[in-house]
């Protein structure tokens, strides 16, 4: 059966807050999905006013989360099929993705969100653990 994964991002006094009862989740935002079964449905929710993921202007949820094998993801990639159904709510508050968690490989990430003021701000590099086959 199909897990879901339910995250809030907060961002206190500047810093970015992950938290979540679904998984285990770091405050930083790694996600282990070690204990889940698959695939994974992953809801990120943003819980400060005025904040919002950074869709590039254009709506294009792929300008707010980076993947990849290594550190410093510079784009979305699928990972070979392992992240899909990228998606982001109205208001761009909510993203929204699956995680195939098929394998026991580890990826990098970063969310992309604007500020209240329209200032960029970035996570660095947290980590989503699949479970072990």
């Amino acid at each position: 059966m199909a897990r879901n994964a339910s995250i809030s991002i907060t961002f206190p006094k500047k810093k970015i807050l992950f938290t979540g009862t679904t998984t285990r989740v770091h405050p930083r935002g790694h996600l282990w999905l070690v204990n889940d079964s698959s695939p994974v449905t992953i809801t990120l929710t943003i819980g400060t006013a005025g904040y919002t993921f950074d869709d590039g202007g254009a709506g294009d949820p792929t300008q707010a989360f980076f993947t990849g094998s290594s550190p410093n993801p510079n784009g979305y990639s699928d990972c070979n099929g392992e992240f899909s159904g990228l998606a982001l709510s109205a208001g761009n508050t909510v993203l929204t993705f699956t995680s195939q968690n098929s394998n026991a490989n580890k990826y990098f990430y970063q969310l992309n969100f604007l500020d209240p003021n329209g200032n960029s701000v970035s996570t660095t590099d947290p980590i989503i653990v699949n479970r072990l086959v």
